[in-house]
């Protein structure tokens, strides 16, 4: 909670110190407009403390199922969904 704290009061000093993460992942700071770099820099957040899940657009299915597969110990809506109709 405390990074968001930071990203949401303290932007740019959170932007600044995430400086070496956004240029691993090819975002230059300065070509981007400062909303997406919060959303940007908050869905990392997110997926760091297992809250999302990233995937690329290459993903496999049995990797999207297993990753809904781990949101049943969330009590979500997809306990009862079924992948074989999507093979």
């Amino acid at each position: 909670m405390q990074k968001v704290e930071k990203l949401i009061l303290q932007t740019e000093t959170y932007i600044n110190e995430n400086t070496n993460f956004l240029e691993n992942r090819g975002i230059d700071k300065n070509n981007i407009a400062k909303e997406e770099l919060i959303w940007i820099l908050f869905s990392d957040i997110l997926i760091e403390n297992f809250y999302a899940e990233k995937f690329d657009w290459q993903c496999e299915l049995e990797d999207f199922e297993y990753l809904l597969m781990n949101l049943n110990q969330f009590k979500t809506k997809f306990q009862n969904l079924k992948f074989s109709n999507l093979r």
